[in-house]
């Protein structure tokens, strides 16, 4: 386990994803293929891979070809893998470093509303990255519309619904890491 919610299987594992999830509770996804994986099924074919337990938020840079050092990484663009538990929640956070300062952004994703909030337990470094991807996994129902709130403003932006998988929605959209927003799901 990386963390409490992401499982890392390394690809020098040869047995089904099923045989290491037994005896884990709760609802997995695949990082890559955005499948939820069902801990007791035997036609599970993956042999490795990234795996994000439901009710967790994983936070990633879009780590580019051109980027060169750690700190162009760091000002990359983020995306967000959200696994949603059985009552369709999940939650993460984010922190934000440089040598002198940091922050923490909280991450929620409750009764169809993904949000983004301020620095938990204060913080005064001011991020420059933009949030531009959200995958969410382990949605049942069908999404039609997708809307982001920004700051304290009230009126709402669509947002393109760019892909609906079979329990899964991608949205792209540009957010910025150091304001509060919401995107709320229809």
């Amino acid at each position: 386990m990386a963390g409490e919610g992401l499982l890392v299987i390394p690809s020098t594992h040869t047995q089904s994803i099923s045989t290491p999830l037994e005896g884990l509770e709760g609802r997995w996804y695949n990082l890559h293929t955005h499948k939820e994986m069902l801990v007791h099924d035997e036609t599970n074919e993956e042999t490795s891979g990234y795996f994000v337990k439901g009710g967790n938020i994983i936070p990633t840079y879009d780590i580019r070809s051109f980027v060169k050092s750690a700190k162009d990484a760091k000002e990359s663009s983020i995306h967000l893998y959200i696994a949603l538990d059985n009552e369709h929640n999940a939650e993460g956070k984010m922190i934000f470093a440089d040598d002198v300062s940091s922050s923490k952004k909280a991450i929620q994703f409750r009764e169809k509303t993904l949000e983004w909030r301020a620095d938990v337990e204060g913080g005064d470094y001011l991020p420059d990255n933009r949030i531009t991807k959200a995958v969410i996994m382990g949605l049942d129902s069908k999404v039609q519309k997708a809307y982001l709130l920004q700051g304290d403003k009230t009126k709402k932006q669509k947002i393109q619904v760019v892909k609906e998988g079979m329990g899964h929605v991608i949205v792209e959209f540009v957010a910025l890491a150091n304001k509060e927003w919401k995107i709320i799901f229809e």
